[in-house]
């Protein structure tokens, strides 16, 4: 139960992380990763995360940070980009995208 309920923190920290990158990321980036049917480069990274914390990092320098003692045991973190079709909420009216968007993840794919 104690390491669920960490996952479930640790959820919600990504789920701030992922807000943060939205808000901050801007176009233009390039590098990495393969083409979607919309044109938009994907970005992958993949980390295995235990309690000394650690990095995930994407080629295009995305990248989340967990601290030490956030985990009490090793699990397999990720990032996914995403087109904008891919969102799970359509963007807000006026509002249009600027760069990346980044699904973070925690288990087995």
């Amino acid at each position: 139960m104690k390491s669920s309920l960490k996952i479930m923190k640790i959820l919600s920290l990504l789920s701030v992380i992922f807000l943060a990158i939205f808000l901050a990321s801007c176009g233009g980036s390039g590098g990495g990763g393969g083409s979607s049917e919309s044109g938009q480069t994907q970005y992958e990274a993949e980390a295995t995360i235990g309690p000394d914390g650690g990095t995930i990092q994407t080629d295009t320098g995305h990248s989340i940070d967990i601290p030490a003692a956030a985990l009490e045991e090793e699990v397999v973190m990720s990032l996914t980009s995403l087109s904008e079709t891919e969102l799970p909420l359509p963007l807000p009216p006026g509002v249009s995208s600027m760069g990346a968007f980044l699904r973070p993840g925690v288990g087995p794919r």
